[in-house]
């Protein structure tokens, strides 16, 4: 949660790595005003509810949570004696923001085409403030993988409230340095989204991280919390740029790390320095995404057994079962996936023993020319 300073600053250091944005614009009511419109809408401000996503009575500020318990904790038994999930796994945060950020990706783009600056603003005020709520400080405990914003006071170990100690984090009033210049994620707002998403993610872990150390080990230095969060900004910025200047950049491949699972694993995935993806089955495990049609043309990979033990794996696209078979150790099984849409990926049925396996060099190859959904 952090205050209106701190969103003013992080909107200051965003913008100054992306100046083309906003060029010959005034953006002072950027970073004043226009990035508080989310905390203002809660007021009742007519003027900020103008460009604030709302979906299912939910607004585009704070976000649904992404329960994993379902992913390891109920299951019946089959006639054959395996274990299979009795319920399906649900990702409200997945759902809920890609389709923010899309709206966000096409409107913003499309006003700076028609020369309507201001609402241009107004409209990347509001996603800038979410990025940086959801990057920096205390709002990094919730999403995907973690909790409450008030799980450490219940523990009730320190004698300061930590809240209120993670809601107080400052980021200074120097520009951070940034690993690389800011980058498009993508040439489409779907695509965009997708990335999008996986580099938010990667900012809640490592801002959570940083909170962890500054609560259990009086760590005070947030800089790497506030660089994550400021670089994050900085690439949504320049994608909305290229976006509005509608040329496409890019390459035509790229690795399904760059992407956030709608259903990971239950114990997470290990990536090897070569964009390999290892992990364990110890009944059940999914690797499934949520890819919208006519983005991407093939996803491709190679299935290993990490180990010695078999496993059962299924092939799915649009929630159909596409290949299935049995991964033997040995016997490298080669998937390819034309045309993936909707729910697909990889599900895996461990036999007898956990059994790990590995996915080697998985990727999606993209389309030449991408479909675009208005907003709504």
């Amino acid at each position: 949660m952090p205050s209106s300073e701190i969103h003013r600053k992080l909107t200051l250091f965003a913008l100054k790595f992306v100046p083309e944005l906003f060029a010959g614009s005034n953006t002072v009511t950027l970073s004043e005003q226009y990035c508080r419109f989310p905390d203002l809408a809660m007021t009742g401000d007519p003027e900020t509810q103008c460009f604030l996503f709302e979906r299912n009575g939910i607004q585009f500020h704070y976000l649904p949570d992404a329960p994993l318990e379902n992913l390891y904790r109920h299951y019946h038994a089959e006639t054959d004696g395996r274990l299979k999930r009795s319920c399906p796994f649900v990702n409200p945060h997945y759902e809920f923001i890609l389709e923010g950020l899309t709206y966000y990706l096409t409107l913003i783009p499309e006003l700076l085409r028609t020369n309507r600056v201001v609402d241009a603003m107004k409209a990347t005020g509001i996603l800038l403030h979410v990025l940086q709520d959801n990057s920096f400080g205390v709002h990094t405990l919730e999403g995907p993988g973690g909790t409450d914003v008030f799980f450490f006071d219940r523990l009730k170990l320190w004698e300061k409230s930590p809240f209120e100690t993670l809601c107080r984090l400052d980021c200074g009033s120097t520009p951070p340095v940034l690993p690389r210049s800011p980058v498009s994620l993508g040439n489409s707002p779907e695509e965009a989204a997708l990335r999008i998403y996986r580099h938010w993610c990667d900012a809640i872990r490592i801002g959570r991280m940083s909170c962890v150390k500054v609560l259990l080990e009086g760590d005070p230095n947030i800089s790497q919390m506030t660089a994550v969060s400021v670089q994050l900004c900085a690439d949504v910025l320049q994608t909305i740029l290229e976006l509005s200047r509608c040329r496409p950049k890019g390459t035509a491949l790229l690795s399904l790390n760059e992407f956030e699972p709608y259903e990971p694993p239950s114990r997470g995935i290990e990536t090897t320095s070569d964009q390999s993806f290892v992990f364990s089955i110890t009944t059940e495990e999914h690797l499934l995404y949520r890819f919208p049609a006519g983005i991407f043309t093939l996803l491709s990979a190679e299935l290993f057994s990490a180990d010695n033990c078999f496993c059962l794996f299924e092939l799915v696209n649009n929630g159909i079962v596409v290949q299935n078979g049995k991964v033997k150790p040995g016997q490298p099984i080669k998937l390819r996936l034309e045309f993936p849409q909707n729910e697909c990926g990889f599900k895996f049925y461990a036999e007898q023993a956990t059994a790990r396996i590995m996915l080697k060099h998985p990727a999606v190859h993209c389309a030449e020319k991408q479909t675009c959904s208005p907003p709504h």
